[in-house]
């Protein structure tokens, strides 16, 4: 009862948070960071005290410095990835780093502090080889049996099925025992043989408190058979358990539990501070069946608190009440545990002993393994807050001294950094980093307290753990009137500054540190006077600052934008200072907004602001204003504004709270419709115009202004008006008249005192008018809703027959429509036989009202458009809905107005069918194209594809054929019946659209291209067959821009496409001969391939394009030889021989080749082609045209002449070069030329032999010999005789 009572009382306390603060970036709270290679996954990381780190990833150990540079590296891999399990410093005289990882036969090593180096490991401590967790903690202690310290290795492992009888669950190692004292066996817990087969243990958190070594896990609250819920337990070791067994190994359940009933029961991490232990849980949801008893972790997270003097009671009350008062060899509810069992001596045991003398650390001799018995249930945590929205993975609590605050900085397995401030019994979230990779429980803060290091699975980072800089005005930093404060952070007043407290000067002084929970920043709370004319003789100004810093010696000045007087200290909150005597106010404006700010004298920083206004009264135009905005008065009679000042005029209008009511003003009254282009007279009322003695003699005129800037300015003439001092105002006839075709304008009238040019206030709304403009027709002219009575509007019943303002007409005013309705459109023409088809007519006078529309009918079918009044437009459209044929047929639509009726255009009733779809196959993504070809298929108005449950949106559609995109299917759904709605009426196929799985990319060849594109790329994969139009695309530059190129598939494995050009997308500078593009590929609606080698880490490269000399004057070529060679640059970079081809005239030579950076090779047709080029141009010479297409790219070579015979000049020359070009080109260009070559020369059988023998002689000639064969490759390198190195093939 009394758990259960704690329990709510401590759940009426947390909060609840959905985590919706901004997430900002980690980026600027870096100090340092350390990424290793991509591919490395991150697991633990420590330090020593001589403050290196030492960080564990999977095969890999890294040693680093404070700034986190890498000092050491080792690679630790092994039969199995090595997952890093334990990762601790031991301490002086040992002095070694510990790691126990699931490679390496899955022992605990001993290494090298410096080199990492192993040099030695625990033979009988094996971890687990899996993923599941283990936690270690190396714990240095006094013992009170022997004098010095002793150091014990802690591991916890999981308990899962693959392990549970190979690995102890708890172990013990000695790793220092000091003098007087010997290390003891391994010590460690067996698990029952009669457990569960599916029991879990599952370790999250050890830390070591007051003596003992503490353990927090989730587990099966029962071990014996399944069904018992997840539980969190918290269990401790004492430091001087000497049992082999570790029988003193005690359990208690702990929980972690919201309001409405949410367990938290999976622990993921712990962090002990100021005697309180912070533990974060994540709810366990249930399985497939409904059951707790598996781990099924949620996105559901909590951070509960227990204070630690209350658990070590609680585990103290658990040891007596199994060692004195549970019965005689009565199994201890922890029955996970090998011969568990509680009060073993029977009835030798007086319990009061052991409350008087205090329990003994080992319990071998009164219980083993005691637990708290279950029936008490869990004991209740503080529950500070939860998350719907995160899964939370470590935490680390630390106490700001200055605002006595505790923060908890939490990571998330979803890459965030969450801060709360713990506000005594809840917790509030105020700051949200992004890490972008999932946080790891080890979590560190520094010695000064100023970092902390925050472990990812791909990142190690030194984080402040403030930026107090990035909030720029005292509300952003410490957010006065709520909760969202960070309480690192305050607001130091004089330096205008968000500041850590020790970076504020004095800041221990009285209102010189604002912190976070103050609720008023620093502000003026009032200006005396508020404002001040640039006339005022009195400059002087009072200034109320709340609060006001305060201390010995400090003064303070007030600043008028560049303006700066000394203030005096009035009482301990206001100041007294001088404003400027001279203020420019901008032209046009009648007052300037001035800054003023107030700075002291100690610092030059402005720490309070406010706006301030100086005034000009002569600058006010308007009587109103002037009465209403400034301090000032309105001379009527000289229609001036001046300064207030006693008697400034005779006839005045004062600043007055009245607002301006005795201001001379037109009178408020109705809008004004005035229609255009007719001469027509305006009457308006005006008010206060008998202030002045005068009145009548001054002369008035009305200025109407459109609202696009046109103006009319009419004479006026006053009357008394039905009240004392009210006129009424005529202005004299004019026509108003505006060029755009609109049926309305707006305009404002207003009235001028002609003698000082000056308006009266106040402004009458005109709506200028036309009543032709969208008004056609009779129907839409006569009918009230279209045209209100106020216009006047009426049908002029002749020529030219139009609605015009009703005096214009004379007596031809026609009160009814008399014209026949008139049908010009019909939308949609066609629908299913089965009715239901949505049609709007669009015609002419379609009646006056919704009502005079009797009856409408498509093809003799009644067409119902009652339920459509809300589509009803006046005279010009109607709605219906087509009812049902029985039978293909059709005729026309006619339209029924009171007794007249209208013919209009052919409406169809029609049958659709569906007769073939292509194709039938397509990705999971969808995004298919699919064409499908029938008859009526554009029958109706709403036309509805699917496959399946999926719409297929339509492209295009026409009576016998439509085209649509398909989607990804629903879950489980790989095949679809195709179904077209027609108006809600189905028509479908026997025939069936497959989903096959998405196509996939394995490689790409080659991964270069040329700048201008259409070099050929080989691409593998599968489902290539399952896509219409393949696409490979290039991502260029810093700005993305895509362009790409059509694929063609060869097999459904292969596909070919051209390189797309990137020279339009990106100016590549003159001396960059390469870039990198990202590659991605467009197939239908598949979307994982669209940056295909970002993701798969794949590099292609742009190169330079290539230039081919040009041969001007033509080039000779013997055709004995067999082989033309073409000269240029970069011919080599990004292409292979299949991207060129060469022409001779109009027929191409074949077995192109490249044969070096700056050499083409190929074999020409064996007689010379006719003159011209390959288009049939250039015929002027009488010669062929050589032209080479290398990709996308054309170069016109010059004109080739055929000519030569068999010359063995020529032969040997040849060889020459050929022992030269071997030696200096690459095998592989040499290899590709040889063997295109070797089918297609013509050379005579003696020659080859000749040449063969000759070149075999050239290879073993002595110096001297060789010195001449150089020299006479020098002389012929550039002849014809180059070519015959093609020759040698074999």
């Amino acid at each position: 009862m009394e758990a259960t009572m704690l329990h709510c009382v401590f759940l009426l306390l947390y909060s609840h948070w959905t985590l919706s603060v901004e997430v900002k970036p980690v980026d600027p709270y870096v100090v340092c960071a350390f990424s290793p290679p991509p591919d490395i996954i991150l697991n633990h990381f420590t330090d020593s005290e001589d403050g290196n780190v030492f960080v564990a990833g999977v095969d890999v150990l890294y040693r680093l410095s404070q700034d986190l540079g890498v000092m050491s590296e080792l690679n630790i891999s092994s039969d199995l990835p090595n997952i890093n399990k334990v990762l601790a410093v031991v301490p002086e005289p040992v002095n070694k780093l510990i790691t126990c990882g699931s490679g390496m036969g899955q022992k605990c090593q001993l290494r090298n502090l410096t080199n990492l180096i192993q040099e030695g490991d625990f033979e009988s401590l094996l971890v687990a080889p899996s993923r599941e967790t283990t936690v270690g903690l190396v714990v240095e202690y006094a013992s009170p049996s022997v004098t010095g310290v002793m150091v014990d290795l802690y591991v916890a492992q999981t308990v899962t099925l693959n392990n549970r009888f190979e690995r102890p669950p708890v172990s013990v190692r000695c790793l220092i025992a000091d003098e007087g004292a010997e290390c003891s066996q391994a010590r460690q817990t067996r698990l029952a043989s009669y457990v569960f087969v599916n029991f879990r243990v599952r370790y999250a958190a050890v830390y070591s408190y007051n003596g003992y070594t503490y353990f927090l896990s989730s587990q099966m609250s029962d071990a014996s058979s399944s069904g018992h819920p997840i539980v969190p337990k918290l269990s401790r070791i004492c430091h001087d358990e000497t049992a082999e067994d570790l029988s003193g190994f005690t359990e208690i359940t702990l929980g972690c539990r919201r309001l409405n009933g949410i367990s938290y029961s999976i622990a993921q991490s712990a962090h002990v501070s100021d005697g309180k232990l912070y533990a974060v849980f994540v709810e366990n949801g249930p399985d497939d069946v409904g059951m707790f008893d598996h781990f099924n972790p949620t996105n559901r997270s909590a951070l509960c608190v227990y204070d630690m003097d209350h658990l070590m009671a609680v585990f103290d009350a658990a040891i007596k009440n199994c060692s004195c008062e549970r019965s005689a060899w009565y199994g201890s509810s922890n029955n996970w545990l090998s011969h568990s069992g509680c009060r073993l001596l029977g009835e030798l045991i007086d319990c009061s002993i052991l409350a008087s003398t205090g329990l003994p650390c080992t319990t071998l001799e009164l219980a083993r393994y005691p637990e708290r018995h279950q029936g008490f249930g869990g004991i209740p945590g503080k529950l500070l807050f939860d998350a719907n929205e995160e899964s939370f993975s470590s935490v680390l609590i630390y106490s700001v001294d200055i605002v006595s605050q505790h923060v908890a900085f939490i990571g998330t397995t979803g890459g965030h950094l969450l801060k709360f401030r713990i506000d005594g019994s809840s917790g509030v979230l105020y700051e949200k980093l992004e890490l972008s990779h999932s946080v790891l429980s080890d979590v560190q803060i520094s010695d000064d307290k100023e970092t902390i290091r925050v472990l990812t699975d791909r990142q190690l980072m030194k984080i402040s753990v403030a930026k107090c800089d990035q909030y720029l005005t005292c509300d952003e930093c410490i957010k006065p009137g709520t909760d969202e404060g960070d309480p690192y952070c305050g607001w130091c007043t004089l330096e205008a500054r968000c500041t850590r407290y020790h970076e504020c000067t004095d800041s221990d002084s009285t209102d010189r540190w604002l912190s976070y929970d103050e609720d008023v920043c620093v502000e003026i709370v009032t200006v005396e006077p508020p404002f001040l004319s640039i006339h005022a003789a009195q400059k002087q100004v009072t200034v109320t600052i709340n609060p006001l810093p305060l201390a010995l010696g400090l003064n303070y000045s007030c600043n008028f934008g560049d303006f700066t007087s000394v203030a005096s200290l009035d009482n301990t909150s206001s100041l007294s200072c001088q404003a400027p005597d001279v203020v420019d106010i901008p032209e046009g404006e009648n007052s300037v907004a001035v800054d003023l700010s107030v700075s002291s004298s100690s610092f030059n920083a402005k720490f309070v602001t406010t706006k301030f206004y100086v005034f000009d009264c002569g600058r006010i135009t308007s009587c109103i204003d002037c009465v209403t905005l400034w301090d000032c008065d309105w001379c009527i009679d000289d229609a001036i504004c001046v300064y207030s000042s006693p008697d400034p005029c005779v006839n005045i209008s004062s600043n007055t709270p009245d607002g301006g009511a005795t201001c001379p003003q037109l009178s408020p009254t109705n809008t004004l419709y005035v229609p255009a282009d007719v001469d027509i007279e305006l009457v308006v009322t005006a008010s206060n115009l008998n202030l002045t003695r005068n009145v009548y003699n001054k002369e008035y005129q009305c200025v109407l202004e459109n609202d696009d800037g046109n103006s009319f300015t009419t004479e006026a003439s006053l009357k008394p008006g039905n009240a004392p001092d009210v006129f009424n105002v005529t202005c004299m006839s004019e026509q108003y008249t505006y060029p755009e075709e609109l049926q309305e304008q707006t305009a404002g009238l207003r009235l001028i005192w002609k003698n000082e040019a000056v308006f009266i206030d106040g402004s009458v709304q005109v709506i200028l008018y036309k009543c032709d403009v969208d008004r056609p027709d009779c129907s839409r002219c006569l009918s009230e809703i279209t045209t209100p009575p106020e216009l006047r509007c009426t049908w002029c019943d002749v020529p030219p027959r139009k609605c015009v303002y009703e005096p214009e007409c004379g007596s031809d005013v026609s009160a009814i429509c008399k014209a026949k309705p008139v049908i010009r459109s019909v939308f949609p023409r066609s629908g299913p036989i089965e009715g239901g088809t949505i049609v709007q007519i669009d015609g002419w006078y379609l009646g006056l009202r919704f009502q005079d529309i009797e009856e409408i009918a498509l093809a003799g079918v009644l067409c119902d458009h009652s339920s459509y009044r809300h589509l009803y437009a006046i005279g010009a459209s109607i709605t219906c809905k087509a009812g049902g044929s029985i039978e293909v047929s059709s005729g026309p639509v006619v339209v029924y107005v009171r007794d007249r009726q209208s013919d209009g255009p052919v409406f169809y009733y029609n049958d659709p069918r569906i007769l073939d779809i292509s194709p039938m196959i397509g990705p999971l993504s969808g995004g298919t194209a699919i064409n499908i070809t029938g008859t009526a298929l554009d029958s109706g108005r709403n036309i509805d594809v699917r496959l399946g449950e999926r719409t297929c949106v339509t492209d295009s559609i026409s009576a016998d054929a439509i085209s649509c995109t398909n989607m990804a299917p629903t879950p489980n759904e790989n095949t679809s019946s195709i179904m077209i709605w027609f108006d809600g009426h189905l028509r479908i196929t026997d025939r069936v659209y497959t989903f096959y799985n998405d196509p996939t990319i394995s490689g790409i060849n080659p991964r270069t291209a040329i700048q201008s594109g259409g070099n050929r790329i080989d691409v593998s994969g599968t489902g290539f067959d399952l896509i219409q139009k393949p696409q490979i695309r290039f991502i260029v530059g810093d700005n993305e821009i895509t362009v790409t190129e059509n694929c063609q598939v060869v097999t459904s494995e292969d596909m070919v496409c051209p390189s797309p050009g990137i020279k339009s997308a990106r100016q590549r500078r003159d001396d960059e001969n390469a870039s990198e593009v990202s590659v991605g590929f467009i197939m239908d609606g598949v979307t994982e391939l669209l940056t295909w080698s970002v993701e798969n880490k794949i590099t292609f490269e742009v190169v330079v394009d290539p230039v081919y000399e040009k041969y001007p004057d033509g080039l000779d070529y013997d055709s004995d030889l067999g082989v033309l060679r073409l000269e240029g640059t970069n011919l080599d970079l990004g292409s292979r021989s299949t991207d060129i081809a060469v022409f001779i005239g109009v027929e191409a030579c074949s077995n192109v080749a490249i044969f070096s950076t700056s050499a083409l090779v190929c074999s020409p047709p064996d007689v010379s082609p006719p003159p011209g080029d390959r288009n049939g141009g250039r015929t002027r010479r009488g010669l062929p045209f050589v032209i080479v297409r290398h990709a996308n790219l054309q170069f016109d070579i010059g004109y080739i002449r055929y000519d030569g015979q068999n010359n063995p000049l020529i032969v040997i020359a040849a060889i020459i070069v050929l022992v030269a070009i071997v030696s200096v080109s690459s095998d592989h260009y040499i290899n590709e030329a040889m063997n295109k070559f070797s089918s297609g020369l013509l050379f005579k059988k003696h020659f080859l032999k000749v040449l063969i023998k000759t070149l075999d002689q050239s290879l073993s000639i002595d110096s001297e010999e060789r010195a001449v064969v150089g020299l006479m490759r020098e002389e012929i390198k550039s002849s014809e005789a180059l070519q015959c190195l093609t020759l040698f093939s074999g």
